[in-house]
């Protein structure tokens, strides 16, 4: 490798995106961040592909500035899952992309439901929600000609050319938002797996479009994006984008699987926990084409997809902890807070003993023995009113502690005991909830560098440019947390 190349990673998260750039060995050299440009438009919550182009550019500008003779060997992007754009035939999006996150589809989830019962769990590994792509593109395609859900008539297709007719017959396929962001770069349009599993469209035994459930929401199953593994090469960055023009494009996968790869958790039996905007817990599996085991996972609490890492598959689960972290602090704090008065309300809350509180919390909420069951935030908020802020502080944390670890339980159950404990995310920067983790969860790994998600990334770019032959030859590097 030359002295001056690097590989880049990028993270297009909920809350923020971040490019960071690696040397060969994996370590950073520099990391940019902004926040993720999303909108409000007619009370739906919306990132239109402009203002995603937008963002990355001015990214690519600031992380070349920062490393002045540099030059990118590969490019990878990651990102939130289920968030994405359905595309005319030219590859346009015809909408701003709906958030992951937004609750509208009530009625196309129960029609779903209707019509494939668990057959929807047993083909996408999904539990049935809101959040997934196909039930948000359902509710999206009859509303950009006006028609509502409930009157949307049955889509026809033209023999000749394969295009939908009918006033809304513009959109015909779908990417992700990160595999959207990739082939804005200069690479082709694919999907990847790990991305496209999280939409409702894939059959994840199959590893393939699950072509009912494409064309039942009114897309065209021929005209959907080639499916890759994370990591594939799929062309080069424009040669205008700084940095990274010319640059090998890859797609990196789901934001919290190249979280775990850039964390160094990419060992069989490791379990990766990302706390940061929610919180999800990871485990990998070897790859099943048993659809049982999709539904069993689904009982449980988890979802079961397509890892980024070759020839294994995920168990997934969503805590939501730093939902309910972040709602206490807003309502105790204010949301202009800062790091410092968090970290002395921690301090304050170390001083006390939060258990029978926490008990108490947790039976009040739902939560005892249901580590999997979500929490409503302003729930939580309630219940904790009256306490003082160190009093309630110390027994939300010790609380979603309890959760992260009855989780891990559960998973251990589905896959046999785990490794080593990796995690990352943004709420692990605070003192006193690694102090209450490693008392509850026992050693914690925590990589030194800053950003997980993009450093994956970056990884699967190394990969995709063949500067590394496997993900286990990058240098990992970690600060171990035990109970003191």
């Amino acid at each position: 490798m030359a002295r001056t190349a690097c590989v880049v990673g990028v993270d297009i998260g909920t809350t923020t995106v971040k490019v960071c750039a690696t040397d060969e060995r994996g370590h950073e050299l520099a990391v940019v961040r902004a926040d993720t440009p999303w909108r409000l438009a007619a009370g739906t919550t919306v990132l239109g592909h402009e203002d995603l182009s937008g963002t990355l550019d001015g990214l690519f500008r600031q992380l070349a500035d920062r490393l002045p003779g540099r030059h990118a060997l590969a490019v990878g992007f990651a990102g939130m899952a289920e968030a994405g754009y359905a595309l005319a035939a030219d590859g346009t999006p015809v909408a701003p992309a709906v958030a992951w996150f937004d609750t509208s589809g009530a009625d196309e989830l129960a029609a779903l439901l209707a019509e494939q019962g668990d057959g929807f769990t047993a083909t996408t590994g999904l539990r049935p929600t809101t959040r997934a792509s196909a039930v948000k593109v359902a509710w999206l395609l009859p509303r950009l000609d006006g028609r509502s859900a409930s009157s949307a008539g049955p889509r026809t297709r033209t023999a000749a050319s394969g295009t939908r007719s009918g006033p809304t017959g513009k959109a015909v396929s779908w990417l992700n938002v990160p595999e959207w962001a990739a082939h804005w770069a200069g690479g082709r349009a694919t999907a990847e797996w790990s991305l496209a599993a999280r939409s409702g469209f894939m059959d994840v035994t199959a590893r393939e479009w699950w072509k009912h459930g494409v064309d039942r929401v009114g897309l065209d199953p021929a005209a959907m994006p080639e499916l890759l593994p994370a990591g594939s090469p799929t062309g080069t960055a424009r040669a205008g984008l700084p940095l990274v023009g010319g640059a090998v494009v890859t797609v990196a996968g789901h934001d919290h699987l190249a979280g775990a790869i850039g964390a160094g958790a990419v060992h069989p039996d490791d379990c990766f926990d990302s706390l940061g905007t929610g919180e999800a817990l990871i485990r990998s599996r070897p790859a099943t084409k048993n659809p049982g085991l999709l539904t069993q996972a689904v009982a449980a609490g988890f979802e079961r997809g397509p890892h980024i890492v070759p020839g294994r598959d995920y168990l997934f689960g969503v805590l939501g902890t730093g939902r309910l972290l972040r709602a206490l602090l807003d309502d105790r704090l204010g949301a202009e807070r800062t790091l410092a008065d968090v970290d002395a309300l921690g301090r304050a809350a170390a001083l006390l003993s939060a258990t029978g509180r926490a008990a108490e919390c947790a039976v009040t909420l739902g939560s005892a023995a249901r580590p999997m069951a979500p929490l409503d935030p302003a729930a939580v908020v309630a219940a904790l009113h009256g306490l003082p802020d160190a009093e309630a502080w110390a027994v939300l944390v010790e609380l979603t502690s309890w959760r992260c670890r009855d989780a891990i339980g559960l998973l251990d159950a589905l896959g046999g005991p785990g490794n080593a404990l990796i995690a990352a995310g943004g709420w692990y920067t605070s003192g006193y909830i690694r102090a209450v983790r490693a008392r509850v969860l026992g050693s914690v790994r925590l990589p030194v560098g800053a950003e997980a998600g993009a450093c994956g990334a970056a990884r699967m770019a190394a990969l995709a440019c063949g500067l590394i032959p496997d993900l286990g030859t990058w240098i990992d590097d970690w600060t171990e947390f035990t109970a003191s």
